[in-house]
């Protein structure tokens, strides 16, 4: 199919106005081709926000020209000191990020007692290495998701010697368990982000050159909306953003919150499954281009969509799809199944009952998904209920959620209730356990 980048206006009910389409001569050129069309239909003025999908550079091969030098900072000597950070990573990829690196005294266990008090000397020490030599910064505390405090010290120090133009990087918000991960994506993180930063300064001076001033938020591997600034501090979670908008879209477009989303695009079917308007996700280690990172993967199952191409009436899936749909139902009955996508045409009947919906829109289904996305806020650390109890810290994880879902421009009001998923912590002597909880909402009607 042609690569075409694809626009909707839709009003505050949610429905379509107009749409058009941008064939990719360049991205630039494309964007704004669709703009005209949709500035014709109402004014710049009147658009309250911007949601655009598909940051596709991040993940564009050759990927490691898009990575820049970058300083790596841990705190957790003296322990970890056997494995240095980068440990793991392709050749080619090491050699595009690594400039200096340095492990030095800092860092908390699980239940909060410090490895080692901050080292602030050698922190500076290593800042000032880094000047003129680095695109960016990127600062992991051992057990930085229990408390942060190390970090947000280290990450001052370093911006007091660097400047405020080197952006600087810290790992606490990111979640998961382990430590080279959690600092493998804050090193990618920091390593995009001025190439990230540029394309979205081109983005900005584009919109506003059309006289558009609103609000610019980019979707998320999970549908979920992001503002510009997280986009530019962690750029890995724009990754995967189009498959994200057009599961959103497919919800949307059927009125539902529990399906089995079926995409099909260039030659594939893609198959998730979403409850409570949330795909399920994977939380294990997730591979980017070769580097273990602790990114959350929406769980999707593909088949090539040769499998699933009409043959008559007395076509059916192959097994391999008829296994991808019952994996995807496993666990939450029969739910109806959403066939989405540019190629959806293409696609026999998945479903023998009655449980399909087709919606329609083809390749806008993505557009559609961003335009009326949400915003979330999520939370992902360790929490410890030695000082407090557990309902308190629930509590606690609930409130820090919902506060990130309206500072991003979640609508008070209109908050979902919150997901949350324990993950106890059996091999631990302190009583704690690491908890996700998400909330999400509609933004702000402006």
């Amino acid at each position: 199919m042609d690569s075409r980048t694809v626009g909707v206006l839709t009003d505050g009910t949610g429905t379509v106005r107009a749409s058009a389409y941008g064939f990719d001569v360049d991205r630039r050129t494309s964007i704004a081709e669709v703009l005209d069309t949709l500035l014709q239909c109402v004014s710049a003025e009147s658009i309250g926000y911007v949601m655009i999908t598909g940051l596709a550079e991040i993940a564009s091969a050759p990927w490691h020209e898009r990575l820049s030098p970058v300083g790596a900072l841990r705190l957790a000597a003296p322990a970890t000191l056997s494995v240095p950070p980068l440990s793991g990573w392709p050749s080619e990829k090491a050699a595009a990020v690594r400039d200096s690196v340095a492990v030095v005294a800092g860092g908390h266990q699980y239940d909060g007692t410090e490895v080692s008090a901050l080292d602030e000397t050698a922190v500076a020490a290593f800042a000032h290495r880094c000047r003129n030599r680095v695109a960016a910064v990127a600062i992991t505390g051992a057990n930085a998701q229990v408390d942060s405090g190390h970090e947000q010290r280290a990450a001052a120090i370093a911006r007091e010697v660097l400047g405020e133009s080197v952006p600087v990087v810290t790992s606490s918000g990111l979640g998961g368990m382990g430590l080279l991960e959690r600092e493998n994506t804050t090193v990618l993180d920091a390593a995009l982000s001025p190439h990230i930063s540029l394309l979205l300064d081109g983005v900005t001076q584009l919109l506003r050159a059309k006289e558009v001033t609103a609000d610019i938020y980019f979707t998320s591997a999970d549908g979920t909306l992001l503002t510009a600034s997280d986009v530019a501090r962690h750029p890995l979670r724009a990754r995967r953003a189009a498959r994200g908008a057009a599961i959103t879209g497919a919800l949307r477009l059927a009125a539902l919150d529990d399906a089995v989303v079926v995409e099909a695009i260039d030659g594939y079917v893609y198959i998730t499954t979403v409850v409570e308007g949330t795909p399920q996700e994977n939380l294990g280690p997730v591979q980017v281009q070769g580097v273990r990172t602790c990114l959350p993967e929406v769980r999707t199952s593909a088949v090539r969509i040769d499998e699933l191409r009409t043959r008559g009436t007395v076509a059916r899936p192959s097994g391999d799809a008829r296994l991808a749909l019952r994996r995807a139902r496993a666990g939450h009955g029969a739910l109806p199944v959403i066939v989405v996508g540019p190629d959806a045409d293409e696609v026999i009947r998945l479903d023998d009952g009655d449980n399909e919906i087709r919606p329609g829109f083809g390749a806008r289904v993505g557009a559609i998904g961003a335009a009326l996305g949400e915003v979330s806020g999520t939370v992902d650390r360790i929490f410890r209920f030695t000082e407090t109890s557990y309902p308190d810290c629930v509590a606690q994880a609930r409130r820090m959620a919902r506060e990130s879902a309206i500072q991003a421009g979640a609508d008070p009001s209109r908050l979902r209730r919150p997901r949350v998923r324990e993950f106890p912590l059996t091999y631990i002597s302190t009583r704690c356990a690491r908890m996700r909880v998400t909330v999400s909402g509609p933004l702000v009607r402006v």
